[in-house]
């Protein structure tokens, strides 16, 4: 005689007793979740890295090295309203330990000099001001990030060019 195993109910219907556990999601359905949360985001993720690394490859592998740590963790993250903020966390720990503590700190800049190059700038005259804002570029935005501590540049990141609140921020640094 063969017997066969039903993939679906039985015929009698697909109650399940009280107290039985759920079927575990499969991985078709995991595939699905992640892809629906997580893709969305990814331009978004890889310029954030792109401003943080010097090359676009090592932007690259830090994303993907996100999305895996993102994949292995995605049973974990409860809230699915916020998984842009989860996102930026696990690219932010990657980022962090793809350097070490030495290479992840840049020479603080004394601010000393921040203030006379200020009053230098800016002074008393707007327009001058003005003129310094319409000259700055992309490059130079990068360069003078790359001059802070890595903590205060992704800070500063997250919120004037990502637009994350500072709660979200903080969530995010770990601070």
């Amino acid at each position: 005689a063969v017997v066969r195993l039903a993939a679906g109910p039985s015929r009698r219907g697909s109650a399940r007793r009280p107290g039985a556990m759920p079927a575990p999601p499969t991985l078709a359905d995991a595939h699905r979740r992640f892809d629906a949360l997580v893709l969305p985001h990814l331009d978004r993720l890889l310029a954030f890295a792109r401003r943080r690394t010097d090359s676009l490859e090592d932007a690259e592998d830090a994303v993907q090295e996100a999305c895996v740590r993102a994949w292995q963790a995605l049973g974990e993250l409860r809230d699915e309203v916020r998984v842009r903020p989860w996102l930026y966390r696990i690219l932010r720990g990657v980022l962090v330990d793809a350097y070490d503590k030495a290479a992840r700190r840049r020479r603080l800049v004394s601010f000393t000099r921040l203030e006379d190059a200020h009053e230098e700038l800016v002074g008393a005259d707007d327009a001058v001001f003005d003129e310094v804002v319409g000259r700055l570029t992309g490059e130079a935005v990068h360069a003078a990030l790359g001059e802070l501590p890595d903590d205060f540049a992704a800070a500063v990141e997250l919120r004037d060019i990502d637009g994350f609140a500072y709660q979200e921020i903080a969530e995010i640094l770990h601070i």
